[in-house]
C-alpha cells in the first residue's frame, strides 16, 4: 500500500524524470486496458466526472495527436 506521506516525493520524481525508479511505480506497456470494480460508477475525463458501468476500457490510438517538441 502506498503511504500518503510520499505523495510529494512522487511529484518530485515526476518532475525530475526518475519516477520509474520508485518502488511504488510499475510500468506496463500495452495498447488496451480494462479497469473494472463492482463499486465503479464514475470516472474522470479531463477533470470532468463521467458515469460508467463497473468497467472502463481504454485504447491507445497511434498517431492521433500531433506533438511538437522544440
Amino acid at each position: 500500500k502506498f503511504p500518503k506521506i510520499f505523495g510529494g516525493l512522487l511529484a518530485y520524481k515526476m518532475w525530475d524524470g526518475s519516477l520509474l525508479q520508485s518502488r511504488f511505480v510499475e510500468r506496463i506497456r500495452t495498447n488496451r486496458v480494462e479497469v473494472s470494480a463492482p463499486d465503479l460508477k464514475w470516472m474522470q475525463t479531463d477533470g470532468d466526472p463521467v458515469p460508467c458501468d463497473q468497467t472502463v476500457h481504454f485504447e491507445i490510438l497511434e498517431k492521433v495527436q500531433k506533438v511538437i517538441i522544440p
